[in-house]
């Protein structure tokens, strides 16, 4: 059995592959398998990975029709064998001991869940490094709420997780948001699990025009999946029941966001449920630290008018080329 077990989803990503397959099987930790799935991928991609394993024998390579990442990522579990697993995105990279060493932290805490944190890649901006490295191992609630309360990302790609946590718990098919559907789960599954400030995960953000554009019904899965894990973690424990009220609210802020970006192509009924949820939890809202203090901005702008809200919003994607909190 091998220790770790790695899935890589492969679609449309001939441009960045090779750096994430030479990142995988260049891993200081040899006891792993890599599980390559191509799905459907219309370029070389299913080339490069049958390439790929014609020279190294850990790696099996898996053709399906496309399907997503979440069926890619499922296709992956059925046959992985390794006591961990791991997930990387076929367009990112990692450090070269990335496994060893969330594999060694694994070990030293008999932790089921281990994990680290990305650089954050952006074009043309300094990539930002820690220079303050701790550890923090933590039982099942504190790991929910460390997760709810984003001081570990919802992200499966920069951990590992015991296999036998995803016994009856597979990625949902057909989502976006899909590692928030699962991560919840995990985690209440988990008895023990251990996360470094070390960054191992080269996390790539790719360039998103901020011109007005139509808006996406699977937006609204946001909203779903977090309103979904509130109750996984309040059945865990009522201590989290703030923690996950408060990624309730920025489920909503999310979908929010999205229509105030968009062309206007959205449901006005809709819209209002959101604010009226939000202004419904302000308390909440303004006394946290979770939310940055842009956010809290922005939501006192909604107090009096959405369309202040939405000017104090395109503020703050102008300036830092993204929605923050």
């Amino acid at each position: 059995m091998p220790r770790v077990s790695i899935i890589v989803p492969v679609y449309k990503t001939e441009k960045y592959i090779r750096r994430c397959l030479d990142s995988v099987v260049g891993q200081t930790l040899d006891d792993i398998e890599i599980i390559l799935i191509d799905d459907g991928s219309p370029d070389s991609c299913g080339e490069i990975c049958e390439e790929y394993k014609r020279k190294d024998g850990r790696i099996q390579v898996i053709h399906q029709e496309n399907q997503g990442v979440s069926a890619a990522r499922n296709a992956g579990l059925q046959i992985a064998e390794g006591e961990y697993i791991g997930f990387i995105d076929s367009d990112d990279f990692i450090e070269t001991d990335m496994y060893e060493y969330l594999l060694a932290l694994a070990d030293r805490y008999d932790a089921d869940v281990a994990g680290c944190e990305f650089f954050e890649c952006y074009a043309g901006r300094e990539i930002h490094v820690n220079k303050e490295i701790r550890c923090e191992v933590l039982d099942r609630i504190q790991g929910i709420r460390h997760v709810l309360d984003s001081r570990a990302s919802m992200n499966v790609v920069n951990k590992i997780f015991r296999k036998t946590l995803f016994d009856g718990v597979m990625f949902r098919e057909g989502k976006i948001l899909e590692d928030a559907y699962i991560i919840v789960d995990l985690m209440a599954n988990a008895n023990r699990s251990v996360f470094t400030d070390a960054q191992k995960y080269y996390y790539y953000h790719r360039e998103n025009s901020i011109t007005t554009r139509p808006f996406d019904e699977r937006f609204y899965d946001a909203i779903e999946v977090h309103d979904y894990n509130y109750g996984i973690a309040v059945s865990v424990s009522g201590t989290l029941a703030e923690s996950a009220q408060l990624r309730r609210c920025w489920a909503r802020f999310y979908v929010l966001d999205k229509m105030m970006s968009s062309d206007g192509s959205y449901d006005r009924d809709k819209e209002q449920e959101c604010i009226d949820f939000l202004k419904k939890n302000r308390h909440l809202i303004l006394n946290n630290d979770v939310l940055t203090r842009a956010r809290k901005l922005a939501f006192i702008g909604l107090l009096f008018s959405r369309h202040i809200y939405r000017i104090l919003l395109n503020l703050n994607i102008r300036k830092t080329g993204r929605n923050n909190g």
